[in-house]
């Protein structure tokens, strides 16, 4: 065995050779890093700007390497409105990979991707970028659009914008509240943006934004201009198989394809393999094997330090403390037993690097960085990130890695990701450059010949990504537009329940609230709608509109049938719901009522699990603190909603007293239980 401990007091690295990616890790940021606050959007908002269509030629740019040139502390400046941190860097020849506290960034010299989770402010970074790009990055200036603090920009070549629909959209700040907030953000900016929203609105969908090759930038606002600007219209395409034809030339100079798997409810037992306490008991197995075969270890800093072996690890020592603590150790940990290191192989790629963080108490975020193989150029990249709580659980998966170098097709990259997340349910957008009309019509036979083999092989893959092992394809919808072809897919599994998370077995249904909390929110009810007359086929209708409407038929029953988790929360709305009516008084104002009825919703009561619950033989508690917490919050939410709807339906038309044939069921307890 070789041991892979490296002295204290060896100071070359293999990234002291040329060509080969080297790492800096900003050990500050990543020792503030805790993810246990609440529920956490996984899913990325994506930003890539591009500033030249090529790396090799960069378009009105007095900087030889670009974008590169700028330093780690300008884009810190520029991160900082966004709300994240920088963990660590890759450096090398062709692009800087930025691992950050929220997901990913990537720097070429000619463009810039930025992905980031949760609740960051991606696109008040954008106009930060466009300022860095000319005064660090060498690019044209121009005038600049008016945005608050923004003097001077360079106009990109072309701007992308895209995400998944949120899990928790009533959580997100600034321009990221809705779809319509982030396309004017970006009007505001760009000349001539066009909006596109992929997918079935009440299902998985995709937003997407884009601006035409060689983007200007918006004027100075003018009363004139502020009147005479409509903003950009989103295009819903949301029918299977569709075709939508935008002719536009190749914008970029050789493959530009992106692949980005989004996965949701991930598989329960697999996901535990990245919590920070189950990857530290793996670094522990594997630092405990490599100290059973100690005796065959080869020190192999012997021909460099006399003294290198002072640092090998001796049979009866502990792992170092870092080993089975330091997020950047427990990355790669996981990388490796995960299989991600596998998906673009050491044995393909030999100068591929991998940058890995595990978070506290749990989640992943990792970057490679890949060359290309011997005798051709360029430098990939592919990123992930976990979020494996089951409540929230989300795993992404993006790469711009050309099918081509890889040897294998897209179709196995894609089963290769699914295997290691095993998720309920996922997306594939595939996003590529296409060969345009004046490119085929001036090609000569021997690139004809090579364009139609490349078409053959699409339509090839095509039909191999509509047939996944172990899951169903439920969408396809494929868009032919400026440049680019873009085709997206929905898939679930064979033996997918669907549903929605649960915390025990108690289920987190979406609500249509405006009360703080974890619940997944449905669109608003649309003008003029009678919330006490809500269509139950209405996009907006929820399972506390459903608890209301039957509560005077159920709350009779003394049995209840449990068919499914629904019934769960059912059961807990209407028992709720006698709770309230059973605090009120006949003759009580609608003031002072919804008062005490909103002091109720708020009160200290018992979660399923505890000994205070009525109905625990039917529940199951959640399984730690944290479950509980979120719990707690999400049943506040249900409670405060229900409040005031219960009050809009008592003291219907202004009544002044609440309605009789309300308060007729203010004794009944149903099943005999009350909470």
């Amino acid at each position: 065995m070789v041991n892979i401990g490296i002295p204290k007091n060896y100071t070359a690295s293999p990234s002291s050779f040329s060509q080969t990616p080297s790492l800096k890790i900003n050990h500050e940021a990543a020792d503030d890093l805790d993810s246990s606050n609440g529920p956490f959007e996984g899913p990325e908002k994506l930003l890539e700007v591009w500033f030249s269509p090529s790396p090799h030629n960069l378009y009105n740019c007095s900087e030889p390497t670009g974008l590169k040139a700028v330093p780690a502390e300008i884009w810190k400046t520029m991160l900082d409105l966004v709300n994240c941190k920088i963990l660590s860097i890759v450096e090398s020849a062709d692009v800087d990979a930025y691992l950050l506290s929220e997901s990913s960034m990537f720097v070429w010299p000619h463009k810039l991707i930025l992905k980031t989770c949760g609740t960051t402010t991606l696109l008040c970074g954008l106009p930060r970028i466009l300022e860095i790009a000319t005064l660090f990055g060498g690019y044209a200036r121009s005038t600049a659009p008016d945005v608050h603090g923004m003097e001077v920009a360079a106009a990109p070549y072309r701007v992308f914008y895209s995400r998944k629909n949120f899990l928790f959209p009533d959580r997100q700040r600034g321009p990221h509240r809705s779809w319509r907030d982030e396309v004017n953000s970006l009007d505001k900016l760009f000349v001539g943006g066009s909006a596109y929203m992929i997918g079935k609105m009440n299902g998985e969908h995709w937003y997407l934004y884009l601006t035409e090759p060689y983007t200007m930038l918006s004027a100075p606002a003018s009363p004139a201009s502020m009147d005479s600007s409509p903003p950009t219209e989103t295009k819903v395409i949301n029918f299977p198989s569709s075709v939508v034809t935008d002719k536009g030339p190749k914008v970029v100079e050789g493959e530009d394809e992106t692949l980005e798997v989004l996965m949701t409810d991930l598989d329960e037992e697999n996901a535990k393999q990245f919590y920070l306490d189950n990857a530290s008991a793996v670094a522990e197995d594997r630092w405990k094997g490599s100290q059973a075969e100690s005796e065959d270890v080869v020190d192999v800093f012997s021909n460099t330090s006399s003294d290198a072996g002072d640092d090998l690890p001796t049979k009866n020592s502990k792992p170092p403390e870092e080993l089975t603590t330091e997020g950047h150790a427990l990355g790669t940990v996981v990388s490796d037993t995960s299989g991600l290191s596998e998906v673009y192989p050491k044995s393909k790629y030999p100068d591929a690097r991998i940058d890995a963080y595990m978070f506290t108490p749990c989640g992943f975020s990792a970057n490679g960085v890949v060359p290309a193989p011997v005798g051709q150029q360029g430098t990939s990249y592919f990123t992930v990130h976990v979020t494996p709580e089951p409540v929230c659980s989300y795993a992404s998966f993006e790469t711009n890695v050309p099918a081509s170098q890889t040897g294998r097709q897209t179709t196995e990259i894609i089963e290769n990701v699914v295997d290691i997340f095993k998720p309920g349910r996922f997306s594939v957008t595939l996003f590529e450059a296409k060969t345009s009309n004046g490119e085929i019509a001036s090609g000569d036979s021997e690139q004809l010949a090579e364009i139609k083999a490349l078409e053959r092989l699409t339509a090839r893959r095509n039909q191999k990504m509509d047939s996944i092992p172990g899951y169903k394809r439920v969408d396809r919808i494929v868009h032919d537009l400026d440049g680019y072809d873009l085709v997206f897919r929905y898939y679930e599994r064979n033996d997918w329940k669907g549903g929605a998370p649960r915390l025990g077995n108690f289920p987190l249904l979406p609500l249509r609230t405006k009360t703080r909390g974890p619940a997944y929110t449905l669109p608003a009810l649309p003008s003029g709608t009678d919330p006490l007359e809500i269509d139950p086929e209405s996009e907006s209708y929820d399972i506390l509109d459903e608890a209301l409407s039957l509560f005077r038929a159920n709350v009779f029953f003394r049995n209840f049938e449990i068919q499914g988790p629904a019934d769960r929360h059912l059961i807990y709305c209407i028992l709720f719901l006698s709770h309230c009516l059973a605090t009120l008084k006949p003759t009580q104002d609608p003031k002072s009522a919804e008062k005490s009825l909103i002091n109720l919703a708020l009160e200290q009561f018992s979660l399923p699990g505890e000994p205070g619950f009525p109905l625990n033989q039917a529940y199951e508690g959640p399984r730690d603190r944290q479950d509980a917490e979120m719990l707690r919050g999400y049943l506040s939410q249900v409670r405060q909603e229900l409040v005031g709807r219960l009050v809009g339906r008592l003291y219907e038309g202004g009544s002044a007293v609440p309605n009789k044939f309300w308060m007729s069921f203010a004794k009944r307890k149903f099943m005999g239980k009350s909470l």
